[in-house]
């Protein structure tokens, strides 16, 4: 009941009333997709939609959370990546149940594109690098007796995952489920219908993601685990109407952290990781591991394990980078130039150290 009155007193009080969507248990506005007995509360602040508007473009994640409530409703958050690769909340649901008709697509999204003018998200998905591993590490224990066979299993998992080249992850991915067709016929009964057919490798495979910032995981896992432990103080929320006022809250405080980064900039830990790649490859990379260049725009760099060149490739931007990713120390960024190395190319929002030792002796340091 308090939630209840909560917003009617906003749509009564608000000119920019939050509320994008209220299915109150008991009622229904969407006969087709909600049931009497669904509660469905939608939130986006106007803040919350101008970030998503600058920011739609790069990535949307989208992940739920149980134990906020009492009832045990689900809380699900709808994120963006802001120029410093920090996740920014841009909406959220409060449901008492979860699945693709009810939220996902035709109400939830329905309501977000509907305050956003009709704005589309995104179509590209990736699935969470992480739920993938955990759901691979449980099935093979579930369905594989032998402890070192499960080992075998996954390993060769892993290698397929994480090859970047389309041709051999293809070969691979043909080895792999014809070696579990002969010995394990159970997991290959699991594994082919929820990673393999219907084209659902492009949800979890390396090579088709490559310079998506989706190899970076964990953006949703961030925010519900900072909820819980420092605005629920790590205990048992019970009641509906507090999570609702913690939202706003977590909202009003967001408002001021982006107004501070874009005043002053913000040593997050990805600047430190870039400052640390820096230093690493000043002490690594030699002059004589650049084996070839042309006219200053490609270059081919040996490894430092003896291995084969990587090609590192200057970016034709026209428009000065206005990335708040730059290296503090020599001003090099992803916007500017790319790597075939595995390390450039599964996680994209890093600089390497070849590209690092192409730029050395041609960059300066960044005043700002």
């Amino acid at each position: 009941m308090s939630t209840h009155l909560w917003v009617d007193q906003l749509a009564a009080t608000e000119t920019d009333n939050p509320i994008i969507y209220y299915n109150p248990q008991g009622q229904t506005k969407d006969t087709d997709t909600l049931q009497e007995n669904n509660f469905l509360l939608c939130i986006q602040t106007q803040f919350q939609r101008e970030k998503m508007n600058r920011h739609t473009h790069k990535m949307v994640c989208i992940d739920s959370t149980h134990k906020t409530t009492q009832y045990d409703f689900l809380l699900v958050t709808l994120l963006v990546i802001d120029d410093y690769q920090e996740n920014v909340p841009v909406a959220w649901a409060i449901a008492n149940r979860e699945d693709e008709k009810t939220l996902t697509v035709l109400v939830f999204f329905t309501a977000i594109k509907a305050a956003n003018n009709e704005k589309d998200i995104p179509t590209s998905q990736y699935f969470y690098d992480w739920h993938v591993d955990r759901a691979w590490k449980k099935n093979t224990v579930k369905l594989i007796a032998k402890k070192e066979d499960q080992a075998e299993v996954y390993a060769y998992l892993k290698m397929v995952q994480m090859e970047t080249d389309p041709g051999i992850f293809n070969r691979q991915l043909q080895e792999f489920l014809g070696f579990l067709q002969l010995r394990h016929k159970a997991f290959h009964d699991y594994f082919y219908p929820h990673y393999v057919c219907k084209d659902k490798v492009l949800l979890w495979a390396t090579c088709h993601r490559i310079g998506s910032l989706a190899n970076t995981n964990m953006y949703a896992e961030a925010f519900h685990r900072v909820l819980k432990t420092v605005y629920f103080n790590s205990k048992q929320n019970r009641r509906v109407d507090f999570l609702i006022h913690v939202l706003f809250q977590y909202a009003k405080n967001n408002v001021f952290e982006q107004f501070i980064k874009a005043e002053k900039g913000k040593v997050t830990f990805r600047t430190k990781e870039i400052r640390k790649r820096h230093s690493a490859a000043m002490g690594t990379i030699k002059d004589d591991y650049i084996v070839n260049t042309n006219l200053d725009t490609e270059w081919l760099v040996r490894s430092t394990d003896e291995g084969q060149p990587y090609l590192v490739t200057r970016l034709n931007n026209q428009e000065p980078c206005q990335c708040k990713l730059q290296c503090s120390l020599c001003g090099v960024c992803t916007c500017t130039f790319s790597c075939q190395c595995a390390d450039f190319l599964t996680h994209g929002h890093y600089t390497c150290k070849h590209i690092y030792a192409c730029t050395k002796n041609q960059t300066q340091p960044n005043q700002t």
